[in-house]
């Protein structure tokens, strides 16, 4: 690096600053469903709703939390959906990372005639993790397990470790933050997790969006009351 900006110099009168990112739009009263119409014999379901800022406080609980319930291949979401049920090749959830406010965000490709179905098994899975059904410490030893064995291939190349340094410059974290990431992962006990699912995932996705053959899925999805259901183009516009 010394080489390579060797001949660099700060310029004389300093960048302009960066534009705010615009307002995040208030949740809608009640969940809402979009559906796009497209032919096919697989739908695509995706969840979300805006999850509180990165703290660096919680980050190793809500990752633990998440790696039970729909970041890994034997979380709850996907060994529902897959294993279980048979309608879908995978399902996930997880928090998508952003400085300010964020977005915990669930999808699953399903069978098209499983369409209604497996958003009620989604909903489920995410209204159980808190309240009647927590994630329990044999999940989530499981889970413990995953993030801190994974560590060790975390920085295996340039890019990973470039990837996590501007990671941290990003959120503000001190240099030593994985120093004590593992021991955080390791503390996550059931009430902790409970906390974390009731932060990020909340009372679950408050917009869904389903694309997939309207003709077919429409009616079963309308007939679930989940919230108000639209039928939008690829632009999000209103379709009759």
């Amino acid at each position: 690096m010394e080489r390579a900006f060797a001949g660099w110099r700060a310029p004389s009168t300093a960048l302009p600053a960066r534009p705010q990112a615009p307002a995040v739009p208030a949740a809608p009263a009640t969940p809402r469903i979009l559906i796009v119409d497209r032919a096919g014999p697989q739908s695509i379901i995706t969840g979300g709703r805006i999850a509180p800022a990165f703290d660096a406080q919680t980050q190793a609980a809500i990752e633990t939390m998440n790696t039970a319930l729909g970041g890994a291949f034997t979380s709850r979401i996907n060994m529902n959906l897959r294993e279980d049920k048979h309608w879908s090749y995978g399902a996930s959830g997880g928090v998508r990372t952003a400085r300010g406010d964020r977005a915990y965000v669930v999808s699953a490709g399903v069978q098209a005639d499983k369409t209604a179905e497996s958003l009620v098994e989604l909903r489920r899975e995410l209204t159980d993790v808190v309240g009647s059904r927590p994630l329990a410490e044999t999940e989530l030893a499981a889970a413990r397990a995953n993030l801190v064995q994974g560590l060790a291939g975390e920085w295996e190349t340039n890019g990973a470790i470039m990837g996590t340094l501007g990671q941290m410059v990003t959120f503000g974290l001190p240099e030593a933050y994985y120093d004590g990431y593992a021991a955080g992962v390791n503390a996550t006990t059931p009430d902790a997790a409970t906390a974390a699912a009731r932060s990020i995932v909340g009372s679950g996705p408050t917009t869904w969006v389903v694309v997939g053959d309207r003709a077919q899925i429409e009616p079963k999805i309308r007939a679930l009351g989940f919230g108000d259901v639209q039928v939008v183009d690829v632009n999000g516009n209103p379709i009759p």
